[in-house]
């Protein structure tokens, strides 16, 4: 009688340890989206900023017609790459 109190006992244990663990494992898959998210949210609230000032998209008109659309992409792309690579240098130089 006692075997199967203790099984259920030791069951019980188990699946709050689990449990326990699941929850850590949510916290830190949370906080990575939050994370992302929190990205999102400021992309957007830059370009909200951007379209309130016609002067802005003025400029960056000009500047495609008078660069040109190719070059400023590949200006782009560069200056993702530098950013990124500086980005990772730096984490790496702190941690």
């Amino acid at each position: 009688m006692t075997s199967g109190g203790d099984d259920l006992s030791a069951r019980h244990r188990h699946l709050l340890a689990l449990s326990a663990i699941q929850r850590r494992q949510l916290g830190q898959v949370a906080a990575e989206i939050d994370g992302r998210l929190a990205r999102v949210d400021r992309g957007i609230a830059l370009v909200r900023r951007l379209l309130r000032h016609p002067l802005a998209i003025t400029g960056g008109l000009a500047l495609v017609i008078w660069v040109g659309p190719r070059r400023l992409l590949r200006w782009g792309k560069r200056a993702l790459v530098l950013y990124f690579t500086s980005r990772r240098l730096t984490r790496g130089a702190r941690g």
